[in-house]
């Protein structure tokens, strides 16, 4: 199921969004990456996405080694 359409984006001000985070990038890899940007666009890959990401910040706040082994 899709989740996003254009106008979604246009109403969100997506790219507007996008500008500034690449205003706030350091490194021309970053800035590049944030260029790229879209909104994802199905529920199961923002869950696993989301997923990712909080294994990742539990890694950075609990102190676990990377990879976590659990």
């Amino acid at each position: 199921m899709a989740i996003v359409d254009q106008q979604t984006i246009k109403d969100l001000e997506f790219q507007e969004i996008r500008e500034l985070l690449m205003k706030a990038c350091i490194g021309d890899t970053a800035r590049n990456q944030m260029e790229k940007l879209m909104p994802i666009p199905r529920v199961k890959t923002l869950r696993e996405a989301l997923g990712r990401l909080d294994e990742l910040f539990k890694i950075k706040t609990e102190g676990h080694a990377f990879p976590r082994i659990d």
